[in-house]
């Protein structure tokens, strides 16, 4: 056969497949084709059948059951560590949270932790009849219950013990206040008590059998000073007895919780070590079944392969066969629409054999014949396209459709309304004439990249109206496209959603902000501070906590009243913010209370930085309805991480701290450190020897004089206290004197002081001396006493001296804690006859309208202006300016710390009216003053 021939030959071969193909149905032809492939692909699906046959044996045994077991063997074992977390939990937070909060938070979850485990160990058992399993499982329920049981002994000896006013700690320190009660003013017993109750807190705090025995020590040497006691000894005896008995009964419960710890500690090491192995034994089961299925799969896989592609060549021939019947018929139905598209509704296909395009013609004849029929139905059409123009225009929703540029081309009435702009103003521009700048550039893309795409946008949208107020509506960008499926318009629906927005913003709002102060409330700062100490982790940088409370605000609130106590609220909240930096937060976690978060610290030295300047920033006045109102606060610091992990133990240490300054003076900031049992224990033993000290008379007084500038004639002196310790020698009174204010022993040692100093004036006197006045120091403690004058004035009419020759002196500082209170006290020590001197003049925040009203007599100008004058012009210019302001109000200034002669001329030049300091005389003991006094 020649080869020319050949195209001849395929072409008749074609044609009579042709003809063959329409003697029959496509559906037939089709149907033939695709029963073929169907066939081989059922005989290769058997084969695969038959191959896999032992995969699915293998995977029925791992999905029914050891994949189950695995998984349930893994929920009990994390069942298990939240149940451990959740014990912890309890343990953590019952003494902050309450302990029947605690236990409802906590315990509660563990025991549903519990019942998961024993859930999922009852499942086991019926996946399996295994006797090992079933063994284990029982082992792990036996172990549940008993964990459980003991676990709700340790929950109830817990609330035995209780806190603070509750349990046996609310029953301990009933007790002790009603035996203070009953002491009075006898200290020895107070001392006693007070370290018995020490000893009660040590205990309590670290669980040691060392503090146990040290409470017992006190409680006996209580019992044995009671003996010299006089009235009410009994009852004392009988409440010491009911103290000591709840204190061993608290032992007792330590104990018992000890030995039930060890009880379920027993339970847990028996459980987890049994749900590791269920664990093990189904996993190692279950990668002996993949690795089985993996293998069938392989050879699974070439079958199919191998008959995919006898079916890929089966359909190709297929295919062939029935394209070449298709196409002649498509071209000609292809001419049939061209034709009727350009109009001749008159032209008809002529059917040919009994295939589906015989059919299709038919069809078409159909159609050409119904288009003629449709032109009449097309005028019905368009009077409702007006009905639908109706509905449209007069719908409430906003309606507006742009061409593909964006250029509006229609709005309806509801567009109007919402926008405040009239259609004739709306049609020809850019929907940007809506845009109120409160979404970004992204927002914009995002939303031409959607639309372009051809899907619709749905966005809350804020607009801006003709009149420049912002709406918000839910948006609706809908693309239209051609027949080509070009996108041709966009259309733009939308509802008014602004007044829905306004209400869930305010009760979002109200969820995490303080609606007085519009400070973020406890809940976002607690939510701030964990995504802080997240970042901070990473950054491996510091987070300082601070924990305010503004120092007796309840006095405050009912001096000025409570409308008056809310705006001083609201403008602390505003000092504290305006005293940070960006970033920190500021927030009012309580009635009075406070808290910050400064972060990005790099080292301590920052923080108390940032410490010092928010409590300089709160000392500043606060003028309230015009008047101007001196606030002090109190302030705990702690830091991460190394005084806690997470937000709310950070937050108790702070506020521990916090307490603790409000106990021992208030106005000022401490910090939670690691050492400060080591402290307290060290201020403990301070305190013991400061008061045998008092007892053993080991304190005596310096004294230190004041000249008159211009003849350096002695003005005055001023009675110094000093400790002559037989352990440590003569200490230093800024090592002792802060321990005699906190601890309030500083009342006896002042006592002490006013008398002692009386007695060597009266002394003097009756050897005949010239005696200046000498002045007596009071700190803030003292100052607060409410019989200060009735002591000062009984004092000095047993002592038989001129209140002339007695001047009280406190620092600027403790004279603004109290303003009021402060010039009550003072007019009555001003009735007395004592002269009155301010200390540390300058450093403070005195304010003038109030200085002008006190009965001061002296200003004593702080030595760190002093140190400076011959050097610093701007320490000479304030010292110049206070002497200026204490002429004009009729007092007189001391300048304290002078050291040098050009100190000396300076301060004459200045018109300072008298001098302390080195350069004139040292502090000097009794003897040697009376020398001085001798001489003159």
């Amino acid at each position: 056969m020649k080869t020319e021939n050949v195209p001849n030959i395929l072409g008749s071969l074609q044609g009579r497949l042709v003809l063959f193909t329409n003697r029959f149905s496509l559906k037939g032809v089709l149907f033939a084709g695709f029963a073929a492939v169907i066939l081989l692909g059922l005989t290769t699906a058997l084969l695969a059948e038959w191959t896999s046959y032992r995969a699915d044996r293998t995977m029925d045994r791992f999905m029914r059951v050891d994949n189950k077991i695995s998984d349930l063997s893994l929920k009990s074992s994390i069942a298990m560590t939240n149940a451990r977390k959740h014990e912890k939990d309890f343990l953590l937070t019952y003494r902050e949270f309450g302990f029947n909060e605690a236990r409802a938070r906590y315990i509660s979850r563990v025991l549903t932790n519990l019942a998961d485990i024993r859930e999922s160990m009852k499942q086991i058992r019926l996946l399996t009849d295994d006797p090992q399993i079933v063994k284990q499982t029982n082992a792990v329920g036996k172990a549940i219950d008993q964990y459980q049981v003991s676990l709700l002994r340790m929950v109830e000896r817990y609330g035995v013990l209780g806190f603070r006013d509750t349990g046996l700690e609310g029953v301990m320190r009933g007790k002790a206040h009603d035996i203070g009660k009953l002491l009075k003013q006898d200290y020895l017993l107070l001392h006693d008590l007070l370290e018995m109750r020490r000893r009660e807190k040590d205990f309590i705090m670290r669980i040691r059998d060392i503090d146990a025995a040290e409470f017992r020590k006190a409680s006996d040497r209580f019992t044995a000073d009671l003996a010299g006691y006089g009235e009410r000894k009994e009852d004392i005896r009988q409440l010491i007895l009911e103290y000591r008995s709840s204190f061993e009964k608290y032992v007792f419960t330590i104990e018992e919780i000890r030995e039930i710890r060890k009880s379920f500690l027993k339970s847990v090491q028996a459980i987890e070590p049994v749900l590791d192995q269920l664990y093990i034994g189904s996993f190692a089961r279950v990668t002996e079944a993949l690795e089985n299925m993996k293998k069938t799969e392989v050879l699974v896989g070439r079958i199919k392969i191998v008959a995919g592609l006898f079916i890929l060549i089966l359909s190709l021939a297929a295919a062939v066969a029935v394209s070449r019947s298709i196409s002649g018929s498509v071209i000609e139905s292809k001419s049939f629409a061209e034709r009727v598209a350009s109009g001749d509704l008159a032209s008809r296909l002529t059917p040919r054999g009994r295939n589906e395009f015989t059919t299709l013609s038919l069809a078409l004849n159909q159609m050409a014949e119904s288009l003629q029929r449709n032109k009449a139905e097309h005028r019905k059409a368009e009077e409702e396209m007006k009905k639908l123009s109706f509905a449209v225009e007069g719908s409430s929703d906003w309606i507006l459709i742009t061409d593909r540029d964006g250029k509006i081309e229609y709005v309806n009435h509801a567009v109007e309304e919402m926008s405040g702009y009239d259609k004739e103003e709306l049609i020809g521009q850019n929907p940007r004439i809506f845009k109120s700048g409160k979404h970004d550039e992204q927002f914009y893309e995002g939303l031409w990249d959607t639309i372009l795409l051809g899907s619709a946008f749905r966005a809350i949208v804020t607009n801006r109206k003709k009149t420049g107020e912002l709406f918000e509506i839910f948006n609706t960008i809908t693309p239209l496209k051609d027949e080509k499926g070009d996108i041709i318009h966009f259309v733009s629906t939308a509802k008014d959603i602004t007044q829905q927005k306004l209400l869930e913003d305010k009760l979002q709002y109200l969820a995490n902000y303080d609606s007085l102060t519009e400070l973020p409330n406890k809940n976002l700062f607690i939510d701030r501070l964990h995504q802080t100490i997240a970042r901070a982790e990473y950054n491996k940088r510091l987070i300082t906590i601070l924990s305010i409370d503004i120092d007796k605000f309840s006095f405050i609130n009912d001096t000025f009243g409570s409308g008056r106590g809310d705006k001083i609220l609201q403008e602390f909240g505003k000092r504290l913010f305006s005293a940070l930096r960006d970033g920190d937060t500021v927030a009012r976690t309580g009635s009075d209370e406070f808290g910050v978060s400064l972060i990005d610290i790099s080292s301590f030295e920052d923080s108390v930085m940032l410490a010092e300047k928010i409590m300089n920033s709160i000392r500043q006045p606060f003028r309230i309805d015009g008047e101007e109102i001196i606030l002090t606060a109190s302030i705990g610091i702690s830091c991460y991480p190394q005084d806690g992990k997470d937000a709310f133990e950070l937050l108790k240490n702070a506020n521990m701290v916090m307490l603790k300054v409000k106990a021992s003076g208030m106005n000022n900031y401490q910090f939670y450190t690691d050492d400060i049992n080591k402290k307290a224990a060290e201020f403990v033993r301070l305190e013991r020897r400061l008061f045998n000290a008092l007892k053993n008379d080991e304190f005596l007084l310096y004294y230190q004089p004041y000249f008159d500038t211009d003849t350096t004639g002695m003005s005055g002196m001023e009675a110094l206290l000093r400790w002559n310790s037989p352990e440590f020698g003569l200490v230093s009174p800024g090592e002792f004197i802060p321990v005699l204010e906190e601890t309030g022993l500083i009342i006896d040692v002042g006592r002490w002081i006013l008398k002692a100093a009386l007695g060597q004036l009266k002394e003097w006197q009756g050897r005949g001396y010239m005696t200046p006045p000498v002045t007596v120091n009071f700190s803030a403690v003292q100052f607060r006493q409410k019989n200060l004058g009735d002591l000062l004035e009984k004092t000095i009419r047993d002592s038989d001296i001129d209140p002339k020759m007695l001047a009280f002196e406190m620092t600027e500082s403790a004279f603004m804690q109290d303003v009021e209170f402060t010039k009550s006290v003072l007019d009555r020590i001003k009735k007395v006859g004592i002269s009155i001197n301010i200390d540390d003049f300058g450093t403070g925040y005195s304010s003038l309208s109030y200085l002008k009203k006190f009965p001061i007599d002296n200003l004593k100008i702080d030595i760190s202006f002093i140190r400076g004058i011959a050097g610093n012009r701007d320490d000479a210019e304030i010292v110049s300016t206070i002497i200026s302001l204490a002429h004009n109000l009729n007092m007189k200034t001391i300048a304290e710390g002078v050291e040098t002669e050009e100190q000396l001329k300076i301060l004459r030049r200045l018109r300072c009216d008298m001098v302390q300091g080195y350069y004139l005389s040292r502090p000097l003991p009794p003897e040697e003053i009376g020398k001085m006094l001798k001489g003159s």
